[in-house]
């Protein structure tokens, strides 16, 4: 059987945490390893690791691994920072890289890493005028992207070999908790309209 690709999930967050972001990569970084792919997850900090399991409900068979001892949050130089920590570690040569971090994954552009950056909405702020300047410079020609709505390709205009369309998803067994609940009304958190 051919080897599966190593993938490397980079996520600038502390674990663990209650944000829709943590829970997000938690659960990719399950499903992945429900589908025998090697994969390791790098964060900012992590603490208590046997709680990961039970807080984000998951079977968790892969290594995570902490780049900053303390709780740290992340400016746009820690962010610099945390890039380049991760890419000067001794990673597999032919790995992918995923990320929803803007800074990371144009660093690793610049790295020539196979990278994948998922996008949930609009790049803003300085990270905006870093990537149309690296995008206008031909330095980000190796990124890939994996976009939440079509609508994103609108506004960046990638070819259409170098992107995929992947809808929000939901865990049947961790939605279906609702019935636990006691309340008559039901809040529903979706993300973004557009």
């Amino acid at each position: 059987m051919k080897k599966k690709t190593k993938i490397y999930y980079v996520a600038e967050l502390n674990l663990p945490s209650k944000s829709a972001y943590s829970i997000h990569v938690m659960k990719m970084c399950e499903a992945f390893s429900k589908l025998k792919y090697d994969i390791s997850l790098f964060v900012i900090n992590k603490s208590n690791i046997n709680k990961i399991n039970k807080n984000y409900n998951i079977n968790c068979k892969f290594e995570i691994f902490s780049i900053f001892k303390n709780f740290i949050l992340l400016n746009f130089i820690f962010r610099i920072i945390f890039a380049i920590k991760i890419l000067s570690k001794n990673t597999e040569k032919n790995a992918l890289f995923l990320s929803r971090s803007i800074i990371f994954s144009l660093m690793a552009c610049l790295f020539r890493k196979k990278i994948v950056l998922e996008l949930h909405h609009e790049i803003t702020g300085f990270s905006k005028i870093i990537y149309w300047l690296l995008k206008n410079l031909n330095l980000i020609e190796n990124l890939k992207y994996i976009f939440l709505t079509k609508n994103l390709n609108y506004i960046y205009r990638i070819n259409k070999n170098k992107y995929l369309v992947l809808d929000d998803a939901v865990n049947i067994d961790d939605f279906n908790k609702k019935k636990k609940i006691k309340y008559k009304k039901t809040c529903v958190y979706i993300g973004s309209f557009f």
